[in-house]
C-alpha cells in the first residue's frame, strides 16, 4: 500500500498517461499540461492507459520519488474522468481509496479534523 501524509495536497490526474516516460516525463506532464511544478506541490496520482497501474510522483526535498502499483487483476475503474479540468484535488481518504481500487464517489469517510493545541 502506498501511504500518503494526511497534510499534503494530493492531485489526481484524470487523463491516462503512458508510463514509459519515467520521472522526467511525468514531471514535464505536470509542468506543461497541469501547469504545476511537482517541486512546489504535493503528490501527483496517475493512471496508465490500460487502467491496471497507478503511479505516484512527488518531490521529497532531495529528489523525485516515483512509485508504481499494479493490480494483480482488474483495473482502476473508479478513477475520476476528465471533465472541465485535467486534474482534481483529493483528500487523504479519497486518495487511499482510489489507490486501493475503491470508489471515491461514495463519500463515506469521516470528517478530517485537526487537534487544536
Amino acid at each position: 500500500m502506498i501511504a500518503f501524509p494526511a497534510s499534503v495536497e494530493l492531485i489526481v490526474v484524470h487523463t491516462p498517461v503512458s508510463f514509459s516516460c519515467g520521472i522526467d516525463g511525468m514531471r514535464r506532464y505536470c509542468q506543461i499540461i497541469l501547469r504545476r511544478d511537482p517541486i512546489d506541490c504535493g503528490y501527483f496520482l496517475f493512471k496508465n492507459r490500460c487502467g491496471d497501474k497507478a503511479r505516484v510522483l512527488w518531490f521529497d526535498g532531495q529528489g523525485f520519488c516515483l512509485f508504481t502499483k499494479r493490480l494483480s487483476k482488474g483495473c482502476f475503474r473508479e478513477w475520476p474522468k476528465q471533465g472541465e479540468s485535467a486534474s482534481s484535488i483529493a483528500s487523504f481518504f479519497e486518495a487511499q481509496s482510489l489507490i486501493a481500487g475503491g470508489n471515491i464517489s461514495d463519500k463515506r469517510f469521516a470528517k478530517v479534523w485537526k487537534k487544536i493545541a
